[in-house]
């Protein structure tokens, strides 16, 4: 089970908090960019990846942990997804003069756990450019063609495989399968890189959009608030 991110983003007018409400793609747009985004011809499929890319709301959990403590170091069901980070924003809750109003009694902008927020000027000054140690099991044949370039990452990885005949090996014992020539169907390898995932994450692109931008300089950076809820 997954979990996402959901944001609002508000300024403080003759003290009290208003939303900005055209720094997301409309619903409009979402629909139209992923009805484009697959086409062939570039005049549709660029801005259509433009509208995808930059999204804030792409499920990142490295970003969640940073800011929020979400998901930071483990994933579903507990499996280790990397090293735990000190987060930036935890624990602050909903600010009770915030325009955005509780649903339901306990949904605030469509999540119901971990209500944070922080002001433009504290997320510009996140350390993006951090180190990230990242576990997960590579499938065999993807951790050979990682190991044999210069990726920093592979191509694909998960947290957790199981089923059938499935079986995660460390990377000793995964050097001795490859040198044995012993089948590897089914096998996969645990393992673990460092990198900076977050330096072009689609919520710092966000974040240094020409929009938001100019609106932090039109308001100021200290009288724009993120705020931020998850659901799992």
């Amino acid at each position: 089970m997954g979990t996402d991110i959901h944001l609002g983003v508000e300024r403080l007018n003759n003290g009290k908090w208003e939303e900005v409400v055209d720094l997301f793609p409309n619903h409009e747009q979402i629909m139209g960019a992923y009805n484009n985004f697959r086409s062939e011809d570039p005049a549709l499929r660029e801005p259509a990846l433009e509208v995808l890319n930059n999204m804030p709301t792409h499920r990142d959990y490295d970003l969640f942990a940073m800011l929020a403590n979400v998901r930071n170091g483990v994933g579903f069901g507990g499996v280790k997804r990397g090293e735990p980070v000190t987060p930036l924003f935890a624990d602050r809750g909903r600010p009770e003069n915030t325009c955005f109003a509780l649903h339901d009694g306990d949904h605030w902008l469509g999540g119901y756990h971990s209500f944070t927020w922080c002001t433009y000027n504290e997320a510009m000054a996140a350390p993006w450019t951090r180190a990230v140690v990242t576990h997960a099991v590579v499938d065999f044949d993807e951790w050979i063609r990682w190991q044999e370039s210069d990726a920093v990452t592979p191509q694909m990885w998960s947290q957790g495989v199981a089923g059938g005949n499935t079986r995660i090996v460390d990377e000793s014992e995964a050097k001795k399968i490859r040198e044995s020539g012993d089948s590897t169907d089914g096998v996969y390898v645990q393992t673990y890189w460092e990198w900076r995932p977050l330096a072009d994450s689609s919520f710092r692109r966000w974040l240094l959009s020409p929009k938001f931008q100019e609106t932090a300089k039109r308001f100021g950076g200290d009288n724009l608030r993120i705020c931020m809820s998850f659901d799992s």
